[in-house]
């Protein structure tokens, strides 16, 4: 059994002033329990739900099914079809809160959109004129885009941007930001392998001790970023669906209905003289 951390301790004392409450809390943090999956629908149910589906809670959205232990959405044909998104329950709690905001929203930028869940969710419960999708780390864009094209979701953009980039070329454009830190779908980007969290104390263990220092590592993040790859925006179109790369300065809003394609939103290419070559590929 692992030990808590004096942050974990310091955290359960804040929230419960009872202390069968916070020893309760302690004991899930630190020794979790197998959880139910969950799947967020898309698109419409089939007559018949080839899982077995849970009893809702009384806040569960309509969209959304609890499923059995046994169940393996992931390897089901409607999973590969774009029937609906797989993602932990406790995702499902936390962006639930986005069920109280009044329709209707034009534009939702996801701050920390990768691997999907929050934006798709944010898309099916306030069904947005246009998603803006970023996520700042490179390499969770190829399955934040994947997961956006195979549940088709449109119209939407995917960039992988700075947050301050965004607010200096694209400012005042959503009309709701979301950000969840730290991040909600850590188990599921985990892939399997343990992730004990910042609320455990082997985190803060392996935190203190100090880095070994590698001279390759080093060298590569002294390298100057690409350029070309702060300023690459990815819109899908429903059709083809393929992607286009191109440098951009804002974005226009955009009228219609959810069905609108994305290849109809309005983008002025950024004409930085250092992007020039960028621009033009």
């Amino acid at each position: 059994m692992e030990q808590p951390s004096n942050l974990l301790l310091k955290l359960s004392r804040s929230l419960f002033e009872d202390s069968t409450d916070r020893e309760k809390f302690v004991l899930a943090v630190t020794n979790p329990q197998a959880f139910n999956p969950a799947i967020l629908w898309v698109r419409s149910k089939p007559v018949e739900n080839p899982f077995n589906v849970e009893n809702p809670l009384d806040w569960q959205p309509e969209f959304v099914d609890r499923l059995s232990l046994a169940s393996k959405p992931g390897k089901h044909p409607l999973h590969q079809a774009g029937h609906y998104y797989c993602l932990d329950f406790s995702s499902i709690f936390a962006a639930s809160t986005l069920l109280t905001i009044s329709q209707p929203i034009n534009t939702i930028l996801d701050m920390c959109a990768a691997p999907g869940g929050k934006s798709i969710f944010a898309w099916q419960t306030l069904n947005p004129k246009l998603l803006l999708c970023n996520e700042v780390i490179g390499k969770r864009l190829g399955m934040l885009t994947s997961n956006l094209r195979r549940c088709q979701i449109q119209p939407s953009a995917a960039i992988n941007l700075d947050s301050k980039i965004i607010a200096e070329k694209i400012p005042a454009t959503a009309n709701l930001v979301i950000t969840d830190a730290p991040c909600s779908g850590q188990s599921l980007l985990a892939k399997g392998d343990k992730s004990t969290g910042m609320l455990s104390s082997s985190y803060h263990q392996q935190q203190r001790q100090p880095a070994k220092k590698n001279p390759r590592q080093f060298r590569q993040n002294c390298r100057a970023p690409r350029l070309s790859r702060l300023h690459d925006l990815h819109l899908f179109n429903n059709r083809k669906r393929t992607s286009q790369r191109m440098a951009v300065k804002q974005i226009s809003p955009i009228s219609g209905s959810r069905s609108t394609s994305p290849s109809k939103i309005s983008i002025a290419p950024y004409r930085n003289p250092l992007l020039s070559d960028v621009a033009a590929r």
